[in-house]
């Protein structure tokens, strides 16, 4: 604001923070400090100021949200609740394999061995600006994995798997290797917003 670069101490960054807390979550001032810091240091090597004073500065600590895993019985009744839907095996295959929504949404047939029970993950599906359906690859090695079906997963898999085949010749769609594993019988695949 009103302050020169040359006079900021680092108790006027706490300041800042201390204010900003009572308005934003604590991530977001940690996301602030990120920001600020990495201004001040580009501050330091064009020479406008000697040290960066963000550097004095602890940011807040994000509270770390404990996570509420579903109880059986609610699991169950989602999954009697998505039975009569196109998207019972989807939502039984991610209560089951614990897979993220893109990481669903991106299997495709080949990705999926009901001989051993297991799904490899190869790629996420996202959508961009537009309406623009793109897969990518996992940001990481460790994305990039074979993951275990339960026998019952393994069933629904393989009943969804034959209705989806049967309802894409009914609607002359070619049914290969490469569709979508949760797609529509025209073969679009399912949308992360539907």
């Amino acid at each position: 604001g009103r302050m020169a670069l040359r006079d900021l101490q680092p108790s006027h960054i706490q300041a800042v923070y201390r204010d900003l807390l009572g308005k934003v979550s604590a991530r977001t001032v940690k996301h602030v400090h990120t920001v600020f810091q990495e201004a001040l240091d580009y501050a330091v090597t064009q020479g406008y100021i000697s040290r960066n004073p963000c550097k004095a500065v602890t940011p807040p600590r994000p509270e770390r949200k404990e996570m509420r895993a579903m109880s059986p019985q609610e699991a169950n009744a989602v999954l009697e609740a998505a039975r009569a839907t196109p998207y019972h095996a989807l939502f039984y295959t991610a209560l089951y394999t614990g897979l993220r929504r893109s990481e669903l949404l991106g299997l495709r047939v080949r990705d999926v061995d009901l001989t051993l029970g297991t799904v490899h993950v190869a790629r996420g599906m996202h959508v961009l600006r537009g309406g623009v359906v793109t897969y990518s690859e996992p940001k990481s090695a460790k994305g990039k994995r074979t993951v275990a079906l339960t026998p019952s997963n393994a069933v629904v898999l393989r009943e969804h798997l034959a209705t989806l085949e049967s309802d894409m010749a009914d609607m002359g769609v070619a049914f290969s290797d490469a569709t979508p594993v949760f797609s529509w019988p025209d073969g679009r695949p399912m949308l992360p917003d539907s």
